[in-house]
């Protein structure tokens, strides 16, 4: 069974022109490239709407776990932690390097 679709451009707006050169240009059938872009696009939108279910999911899981934690307040999540003296030897200037780096990232992330 077949279905019959006409189109009408306007090439005085922008988008319409734009998507006649593109059928124009084609090398296959216009009816071929058509239904080409519309699968595009029903297969863009799927991949979207399940992107955006599983960035759902990962939001409810974390506002589940940080609702469930203990509560802390901001001055105690920044205050440092005090390091035990022969831990503190053991750190090599490099290791502290990086540590004072990644805070340093951790605070240009804000």
């Amino acid at each position: 069974m077949e279905k019959r679709l006409n189109l009408r451009f306007n090439l005085n707006r922008e988008s319409d022109r734009r998507a006649w050169e593109y059928l124009r240009n084609q090398s296959v059938s216009m009816n071929k490239a058509v239904i080409s872009a519309i699968n595009s696009c029903i297969d863009h939108e799927l991949q979207s709407d399940k992107e955006q279910a599983l960035i759902d999911r990962i939001a409810e899981a974390v506002r589940t776990e940080l609702h469930s934690a203990p509560a802390f307040t901001l001055s105690q999540l920044l205050q440092p932690q005090a390091i035990p003296l022969q831990q503190a030897e053991n750190i090599s200037e490099e290791d502290q390097s990086e540590a004072e780096e990644n805070i340093l990232d951790f605070w240009d992330s804000f």
